[in-house]
């Protein structure tokens, strides 16, 4: 049986034909769209007592927001609630001192192969109306 590696899984050859014979894109589309999204977003984001975390490998499946403070990171939570996109809060209920830190202050932006060009640039002023009024 042939394989192809997406990361580090191992993924048959048979499964990806029949999900490209179902009308499935194949999965390096899929990686390429997403990461396509996240490279548009960071270059139009004027972020102000925030930062986006880089992964080394760019593995990341939307933006990773690092913010100063726990405040600044719940009001920009609850701005884009109001406007209709659903960040996640990673790693809730931490124990430990340096968990609890990254933990109120990391926000997650789905920016994946699920989301047009549009939807970007939706989030991406969302976003920076956000900061134009802190």
């Amino acid at each position: 049986m042939r394989y192809i590696f997406a990361g580090d899984r191992k993924i048959s050859c048979n499964i990806l034909s029949f999900l490209i014979s179902k009308g499935y894109p194949p999965l390096a589309l899929l990686v390429s769209e997403g990461r396509n999204n996240i490279t548009f977003a960071k270059e139009n984001l004027e972020l102000k007592k925030c930062k986006v975390y880089e992964s080394i490998n760019q593995t990341e499946c939307g933006l990773v927001l690092v913010f100063e403070d726990n405040n600044l990171r719940d009001r920009m939570k609850m701005h884009l609630i109001e406007n209709k996109i659903y960040p996640a809060v990673l790693w809730p209920s931490q124990k430990t001192e340096l968990d609890i830190f990254y933990e109120k202050r990391i926000l997650f932006i789905h920016l994946d192969f699920r989301y047009s060009r549009e939807d970007v640039r939706f989030i991406i002023i969302k976003i920076n109306d956000f900061f134009n009024y802190v």
